[in-house]
């Protein structure tokens, strides 16, 4: 699959839209998924908002430092699952 988060080339940013094109791409491939390729559609258990979050999260990661990635991924004490 994809790394959804790098920018597409040049020559897609040329086309209209820029990081509109990139967010709307990111959305389709999360939703759809791509065959064959390992990665899977999320549409049919996440609804359009939460993905929308996903591309949001996917398009600051580069800019993201190892303590910022740690907060905004770290799991509330309700969520952790206890095996």
């Amino acid at each position: 699959p994809p790394n959804l988060s790098l920018a597409l080339d040049d020559h897609e940013h040329t086309h209209a839209g820029g990081n509109a094109a990139s967010a709307k791409r990111q959305f389709w491939i999360i939703k759809h998924g791509i065959k064959a390729s390992g990665m899977p559609a999320w549409g049919p258990t996440h609804d359009d908002q939460r993905i929308w979050a996903m591309v949001a999260f996917i398009q600051k990661l580069p800019t993201l430092t190892p303590e910022q990635y740690q907060i905004l991924t770290a799991r509330e004490p309700a969520e952790t699952s206890h095996h």
